[in-house]
């Protein structure tokens, strides 16, 4: 087996991250974009001393789980890697290997919102043209919209456009409460982009206008989020595994209170 070899395989497992996984010769090959019980024929990318990479030349029996994703970046876009599957399969997938991982069953902490639900993205610039790097690469593909993200950011993604971008190198775009906040890496500290209509801006890390920073509040306690502030990009998740924690704590008080 080299690179470029063309190769008829049966994906027999998947891993956390998108690959389906295969054997070729008894030496493991990992397939992006694969699922369990497809028969594809793949082409070999890379060989490494322990293991290959692939992708998916031909697909010749599908899994019942593929479907055609939504976005037409998908192929190219290193931003996401299971919108070619069911959102219930990814969610298996994933509880599959943490319970491998912990060798125990879990509780799993359900979504509901597959798609518009980051409220943070960081944007690359190059020649002018905006988007995210391609998967292990820093080739840019240029993107006008992601289904990942809320709304508000994908609105700011096509004003943003409008502007002079050939000195900038770097755009972060985060919504907190409806409210805008965009970070700029620039060779320059006076460009046009000043302008744009947000609620926070800061470039080269000088606040330029509005806010210092934006308040977000989960049940009573108030966050108060900067540029480079950690924050969790699912609202929802967050708010989910708070609530976890807070009755847990709760339980754990109560008995306390019962042996104290």
């Amino acid at each position: 087996m080299k690179e470029n070899d063309n190769i008829k395989v049966n994906i027999i497992d998947e891993d956390n991250i998108g690959n389906g996984i295969c054997k070729v010769d008894n030496f493991i090959v990992f397939v992006k974009g694969a699922l369990n019980g497809e028969t594809l024929e793949i082409t070999i990318k890379e060989v490494k001393k322990r293991f290959a990479t692939a992708t998916i030349k031909r697909i010749i029996f599908p899994s019942s789980k593929r479907i055609i994703p939504k976005c037409k970046y998908y192929n190219t876009c290193g931003g996401c890697t299971f919108l070619h599957t069911t959102y219930d399969n990814e969610r298996n997938i994933k509880l599959k290997y943490i319970e491998k991982l912990f060798n125990r069953k879990i509780n799993y902490i359900k979504n509901n919102n597959e798609y518009n639900y980051r409220n943070k993205v960081t944007l690359h610039v190059k020649d002018e043209h905006i988007g995210m790097y391609d998967e292990k690469t820093h080739e840019l593909c240029e993107i006008s919209s992601c289904l990942l993200l809320n709304p508000l950011i994908n609105n700011k993604i096509s004003e943003i456009k409008r502007f002079d971008l050939s000195t900038i190198s770097e755009i972060m775009i985060r919504v907190i409460n409806n409210q805008i906040m965009i970070s700029v890496t620039s060779s320059k500290d006076d460009i046009n982009i000043k302008n744009i209509k947000c609620d926070s801006l800061y470039i080269n890390g000088k606040l330029i206008k509005g806010e210092e920073y934006l308040i977000d509040v989960i049940n009573d306690y108030k966050f108060t989020i900067y540029p480079d502030s950690f924050y969790q990009v699912n609202k929802e998740g967050m708010i989910n595994i708070y609530n976890i924690a807070h009755d847990y704590i709760e339980k754990c008080d109560t008995l306390l209170d019962l042996y104290s």
